[in-house]
């Protein structure tokens, strides 16, 4: 169903890019994920809490789209009011990341990913070039988000291996990344585009045809033609 075929797409970004399975240390680290900070450390989500919710889920042929509430994980509505992620999965190559969060004014929100190859950040675009496949991210929102590159081999707790932070922090704790993931030269040129409440993208893809993917800025849904 959807929900394989987008974790498949998540798990397997490093082995498209090398060929075989990159191995980290610690499981939870690896993939494409979004994290808290706050003065400098991460908030952990509870061990045994309240478990995430599936909020939609629709497999069509040529895309997949699932919804998932995250903010349950982190047991605390005052530092985590809302924290919902929306991915739309154009099959074979496009995946699309719409992550909407609303958290405690204190922290940092911060959109992550990992690769055992260094992302190189070129405006708006991060790419990574592996031995079997390239990977290209575009970073389209929030537009006053920071992106850096860590390097893992400074974590004790890491064998190996680069990290792809764009960080995002406001007055109002309010954060909505976008981001498409492209691999192989599938997406062409990514725009950001709104429509009234909705915001998203203009996805140009190789062939000459163009996805337009809108979500709600602030409750589930949207629209893909």
């Amino acid at each position: 169903g959807g929900t394989a075929i987008y974790m498949r797409f998540i798990e397997t970004v490093n082995m498209f890019l090398t060929g075989e399975r990159w191995e980290v240390e610690d499981a939870w680290e690896s993939g494409v994920r979004f994290r808290l900070d706050r003065d400098g450390e991460t908030v952990q989500m509870i061990n045994g809490g309240e478990p995430a919710g599936l909020l939609a889920l629709t497999h069509a042929a040529e895309y997949a789209y699932l919804a998932v509430d995250v903010a349950p994980l982190y047991g605390d509505a005052s530092l985590v009011a809302r924290d919902e992620r929306e991915a739309v999965f154009l099959e074979p190559g496009v995946l699309v990341l719409f992550d909407r969060v609303d958290a405690a004014a204190d922290t940092s929100r911060v959109w992550q990913l990992n690769s055992a190859f260094r992302p190189t950040i070129t405006g708006d675009v991060a790419g990574l070039a592996g031995d079997a496949a390239d990977l290209d991210v575009w970073l389209l929102g929030p537009g006053d988000a920071t992106a850096q590159v860590v390097d893992w081999a400074t974590d004790d707790d890491m064998s190996g291996g680069w990290r792809l932070d764009v960080a995002h922090a406001s007055a109002d704790g309010r954060s909505r990344f976008l981001n498409v993931l492209s691999l192989d030269g599938a997406v062409t040129d990514a725009v950001p585009a709104t429509e009234g409440t909705l915001v998203g993208a203009d996805i140009h893809l190789e062939g000459g045809s163009v996805a337009e993917v809108r979500f709600e800025s602030d409750e589930v849904g949207g629209t893909l033609r």
